[in-house]
């Protein structure tokens, strides 16, 4: 099974595909989550794989921060569109990209907690 990563660390700094991060955060859906979790072992479904997508991005991008590297979000051809170097540049554009009604539950279940435990 192959794992596509939307993101990588390149000389301690985060790069991410803005446009691959914004379909992620799109394509969760909260009832997709919800549905038969009593009932279920192992399987994951595609909202939880790019919850955990989310989660990691945004873990790995609070590391590089607090090191002292940068957060790139990159457009068409690789392109810089944003940068950050600093935590709380960053947390502010993740509260506020995740703010939208329909993304309260990504906020909820990884944003704060991500925040929180940092």
């Amino acid at each position: 099974m192959a794992t596509i990563t939307l993101y990588q660390i390149i000389d301690g700094n985060v790069m991410i595909d803005f446009n691959r991060f914004c379909d992620n955060a799109a394509n969760c859906q909260e009832q997709e989550i919800e549905k038969d979790f009593d009932n279920r072992s192992y399987q994951v479904n595609d909202t939880e794989v790019a919850l955990n997508e989310i989660r990691s991005f945004i873990r790995s991008s609070i590391e590089q921060l607090k090191n002292g590297n940068k957060v790139v979000l990159t457009g068409a051809n690789g392109r810089q569109q944003k940068v950050f170097d600093d935590l709380e540049s960053f947390k502010d554009w993740v509260n506020a990209f995740f703010s939208l009604s329909r993304y309260q539950f990504i906020m909820a279940r990884v944003v704060d907690k991500e925040f929180s435990t940092k």
